[in-house]
């Protein structure tokens, strides 16, 4: 089964899993979307035991949206284009 995430602080509130669950049953693939907790100060840890965690992808949510391009290795065109998101 493949594993997938969101990841942020406070994360409880998120109803990603939610929303992922339900079309990944729908489509019955055999995977799973979780939300992880990941304190700020644990965000450089999380990302360098990402390979090794089983998680095929992970989304990104507050407060760790702009932390996160400073850290990840890879960005995907449109985020290398569109850079971190402004803060509200």
């Amino acid at each position: 089964m493949k594993k997938a995430c969101v990841i942020g602080w406070p994360i409880a509130h998120s109803r990603s899993p939610l929303i992922h669950n339900y079309w990944i049953k729908k489509h019955a693939i055999d995977a799973i979307y979780e939300k992880i907790a990941v304190d700020p100060k644990d965000l450089n840890s999380f990302v360098e035991g990402f390979r090794k965690s089983g998680l095929v992808g992970c989304n990104v949510t507050a407060p760790h949206k702009e932390a996160i391009f400073d850290i990840v290795s890879m960005l995907a065109p449109p985020a290398s284009r569109w850079g971190p998101p402004n803060p509200i």
